[in-house]
């Protein structure tokens, strides 16, 4: 198995000129998925760590993102999440792996929180990238197992309720997007959720709007 240092691993993913593409900034809710990214690392050893190794990778750079990220321009940073999390074609197809131990699986995603609370809070300029976040991070209930299932998908969830009370337009908008994504895995929970932050927040974007009509909606199911 290949290996390199935390360090040049976060360096290989963002450490890339900004002439490599353009931000998307499409207005909220019509952000699409894909970027210009151009960059193709030459480093086979960015797919090819040992999964531990991989997983606590990422779950540093999750946790840590504010601070690692901070010297990096936001071009750099969308450019770099998106290679690493697109589903697909990224080294976080091990999040669905039950070789690796369930609780390391599970504290990565829980992880993603501070992504949102770290970095999208504070960078206005990716806010597409905190919409989509969910639509293109590389996991979906029907990648868990059975018997994992459940942690797993809690997981997500706490995420998302966490994400949800951040005092951030992006951040609530990319957590509201996320639990009508995820709102099949867990229907009761997930609408708990989402009445919960309607009852106690106004409604001031018009694209949240829809949340509220499809809350209603399922309610009427």
């Amino acid at each position: 198995m290949q290996t390199m240092s935390f360090d040049d691993w976060v360096r290989a993913w963002f450490d890339h000129p900004e002439s490599i593409g353009t931000l998307d900034v499409d207005p909220l809710p019509f952000c699409i998925a894909e970027s210009e990214l151009e960059w193709v690392s030459p480093e086979d050893t960015l797919w090819y760590l040992p999964e531990p190794t991989m997983i606590s990778y990422a779950s540093q750079l999750f946790q840590h993102a504010g601070k690692l990220l901070a010297d990096y321009s936001d071009i750099q940073v969308d450019h770099g999440f998106r290679r690493l999390i697109t589903e697909g074609d990224t080294p976080l197809n091990v999040l669905c792996n039950t070789q690796v131990a369930l609780d390391t699986r599970r504290a990565c995603i829980e992880a993603i929180y501070y992504i949102y609370k770290d970095v999208f809070a504070h960078r206005e300029n990716i806010v597409c990238l905190s919409y989509m976040w969910w639509d293109i991070f590389p996991i979906s209930p029907a990648c868990f197992a059975a018997a994992d299932a459940p942690s797993l998908i809690s997981a997500v969830f706490n995420v998302l309720e966490q994400t949800l009370a951040l005092p951030s337009q992006a951040c609530q908008s990319g957590a509201l997007h996320g639990l009508t994504l995820w709102e099949g895995a867990d229907t009761e929970r997930a609408l708990g959720i989402i009445e919960v932050f309607l009852a106690t927040h106004a409604v001031p974007y018009p694209e949240w709007v829809t949340y509220v009509n499809n809350v209603r909606t399922w309610r009427a199911l």
